[in-house]
């Protein structure tokens, strides 16, 4: 679900045929450095949801359990991307009600308010942003930092 092979696939090729020269930076780092920045960026999408999955069980006092607090956290992302434009309407519709037939209840329980409160003090913060894994289509995810007031806005923003 996170990645799409043929996606990947075309994105390669597209950026071949660009023959992209990466940043001298980049060139100067080591191999191992490479390779574990590489890593961390594929780690990251592994994050879909979970920021405010996490927020979920904490506000819950941890009575959701894990993987019910990560569906309503991809909720929440499925609609940032929808606000953020990233995501077609149509497509988000389809993703939420895949989502909503695993759960119980089909929206959080918790206030946008409560769960930025828990966000803000998410590991996955760098100073006043907090990286995401945002959808643009089925399979197709991305990581962006997020400036904390602007989704606060989007957040707020019905």
């Amino acid at each position: 679900f996170i990645l799409n092979k043929t996606f990947i696939e075309k994105y390669v090729k597209k950026k071949k045929k660009k023959r992209a020269v990466p940043p001298p930076e980049f060139l100067e780092q080591g191999q191992e450095e490479i390779l574990r920045r590489i890593k961390n960026a594929k780690r990251r999408l592994l994050n879909l949801g979970h920021t405010f999955g996490h927020a979920v069980e904490v506000a819950s006092g941890y009575t959701v359990p894990h993987g019910e607090g990560v569906l309503y956290g991809l909720k929440i992302i499925l609609d940032l991307s929808l606000k953020m434009e990233y995501l077609p309407k149509g497509e988000h519709e389809n993703l939420c009600k895949f989502v909503d037939g695993f759960l119980d209840k089909k929206s959080c329980p918790y206030s946008a308010e409560q769960l930025l409160g828990f966000v803000a003090t998410d590991k996955k913060m760098r100073a006043d942003d907090v990286v995401l894994a945002l959808v643009f289509g089925v399979g197709k995810c991305f990581t962006k930092a997020v400036d904390i007031e602007k989704l606060k806005g989007l957040c707020f923003d019905s």
